[in-house]
């Protein structure tokens, strides 16, 4: 069974598929950046095509964890452009008929740690050291690390409900 996790934002959207036994079988960020020239929907369609290109790659799929929304500031404009992200991934997501799971980032934060309110440095810590040091060969801690870490842990947090959801 494969799976994959995201971490979804316009900066970095980092991608974890990794197996029941959580072992890692790929990972990346997708990087856009914010300039002069670049719009909100154009970084956001080069991230579905991307995420697309993946999913093309791996068919055979079982589920999907993604990051929910968090609430923090809703009238700022980084959440309605980030909810433009997550609603384009959603919808790619139905386009190819396969199951998602949406993980609150509390949740990401207690299936690493114990803990809900744990903050991303602490949670990165925690990853187990095969992984840590796969993530830190070509990342680090401000260029993707951290997002991979909570790109693993949603799609360990995925699996576990999708365990539950079979009972």
């Amino acid at each position: 069974m494969l799976f994959l996790g995201i971490d979804q934002s316009l900066s970095h959207t980092a991608l974890v598929i990794a197996n029941e036994k959580g072992e890692v079988l790929y990972f990346n960020v997708i990087k856009t950046k914010k300039t002069a020239t670049s719009t909100t929907e154009g970084r956001i369609l080069h991230i579905k095509n991307e995420v697309g290109r993946l999913l093309s790659r791996y068919p055979n799929l079982s589920f999907i964890g993604i990051e929910g929304l968090s609430y923090g500031n809703i009238n700022s404009r980084s959440v309605r452009e980030l909810g433009g992200l997550y609603y384009t991934l959603l919808t790619l997501f139905l386009e190819r008929d396969i199951k998602y799971y949406i993980i609150s980032p509390k949740e990401v934060k207690k299936i690493g740690s114990g803990y809900g309110a744990a903050d991303k440095d602490y949670l990165s810590t925690l990853l187990p050291d095969k992984v840590k040091k796969m993530f830190a060969k070509k990342y680090k801690k401000t260029t993707g690390f951290r997002d991979l870490t909570d790109a693993y842990f949603i799609a360990k947090s995925a699996y576990i409900k999708h365990i539950q959801s079979q009972r």
